[in-house]
């Protein structure tokens, strides 16, 4: 594999993006087959995971692959996709990425603490407007949950923030607390 891997990719969530990681390698299952493929990206200045089956096409440049979204995102939409998501109201920093631990015990949100920041995030003690990920536990407040989903602000449990801290991506398929408010 070369250098870099650039690629247009639709995400589980269905969001269509180009991605371009450095130093990319090949995870392979015990009978040869790719079952992702991880680089650095920096654009979130952290490791990336991708599917190869969600990759639709792989690209020698950045202006290649973004000539190829637009081709892409066209072809989508003829079929009736709709790619206009809501844009957050939150003031996020390019330079951080702030995240909020809230409704977890003592020891669970230190271990949590530990592990963002040795990825360099930022942590917060409240829903800022510059918050980026509000991480919730069983006893999450219901202001504080309201007021970052007010903010557009990405909300996950601890599992899914276990997932992207290792992956760079958050499944659909990680079983979710219920929040009730």
């Amino acid at each position: 594999m070369n250098n870099e891997f650039i690629c247009v990719y639709i995400s589980q969530r269905m969001r269509l993006s180009v991605q371009h990681l450095t130093n990319p390698s090949l995870q392979q299952n015990s009978i040869g087959e790719t079952t992702y493929i991880q680089g650095w990206c920096d654009k979130i200045s952290a490791p990336k995971t991708l599917i190869p089956s969600r990759v639709l096409k792989e690209y020698g440049t950045i202006k290649e692959a973004s000539v190829g979204f637009q081709t892409f995102k066209e072809q989508f939409e003829s079929q009736g996709y709709e790619f206009n998501v809501p844009q957050p109201t939150r003031l996020s920093s390019p330079e951080t990425f702030d995240v909020c631990f809230s409704g977890f015990g003592k020891a669970d949100k230190a271990e949590l603490m530990n592990l963002a920041s040795s990825h360099s995030m930022e942590i917060r003690k409240s829903v800022t407007k510059h918050l980026d990920m509000l991480c919730y536990g069983y006893n999450v407040g219901a202001t504080k949950l309201a007021k970052a989903l007010e903010q557009g602000v990405m909300i996950l449990n601890a599992e899914q923030f276990k997932n992207f801290i290792e992956t760079g991506e958050v499944p659909d398929d990680v079983e979710q607390e219920e929040i009730k408010l």
